[in-house]
């Protein structure tokens, strides 16, 4: 498949971090929520950002999806269309749907890449009929073990190319700039800045690409 348009989730479809979101909307475990009280100190986040760059291991997103163990596959599924329902339809970000649906007009192949978790990005892919690419759970006979069987955050040209999908893309809409990459292989760019405005001028010069 070429000339598919590609939209990130957390930042771009929706004002969410879907993954880290979804687990404060069920998880009330004390040993949840000191967890993510350490992640407001700086110093740490600092710490586990630079590991994750030398060794792609998101220390904090790993621990905290492991509060998902021993539950049912159907019941994660339920408890993502909940938090779809309740949680992410209030936090659309409207401008980026518009364009979906300006895309599906003119029949444009949509595909949701994103790192988040599969179980979120399944239920939002099956609201807007198109396909996506995320990080999906290991099960065990339909229990989840607590991990991420693949990791897709920094991995999405290698998890696009693995379902056929190849460049030149329609259109790249995103607020990763990890993804930057991605830009030069599209047609048309939408990068959405919140900061950091210098490094995406800088990341994406010489790309027929828009910041907003």
């Amino acid at each position: 498949m070429r000339n598919a348009a590609l939209i990130d989730i957390c930042g771009t479809l929706f004002y969410s971090n879907t993954t880290f979101d979804f687990l404060d909307y069920y998880i009330k475990n004390p040993k949840y929520i000191r967890l993510r009280k350490r992640m407001d100190n700086k110093l740490l986040l600092i710490l586990n950002n630079i590991i994750y760059r030398l060794f792609h291991y998101d220390y904090f997103r790993l621990r905290a999806v492991n509060y998902l163990k021993g539950m049912r596959k159907e019941v994660i599924e339920q408890m993502a269309d909940e938090f779809y329902q309740s949680y992410l339809l209030e936090r659309k970000n409207t401008k980026v749907w518009q364009i979906i649906s300006d895309l599906q007009k003119k029949n444009t192949p949509i595909i949701l890449i994103s790192g988040t978790i599969s179980p979120i990005a399944e239920k939002i892919a099956e609201y807007i009929n198109c396909t996506e690419i995320s990080s999906p759970l290991e099960y065990n006979e339909d229990i989840c073990t607590g991990k991420i069987k693949k990791d897709n955050l920094r991995n999405k040209i290698k998890a696009l190319n693995k379902m056929n999908i190849f460049p030149p893309y329609s259109i790249v809409i995103t607020d990763n700039i990890a993804d930057h990459k991605l830009f030069y292989y599209s047609e048309q760019g939408i990068a959405i800045c919140y900061n950091n405005k210098k490094r995406w001028i800088f990341s994406l010069k010489n790309c027929n690409s828009g910041i907003t």
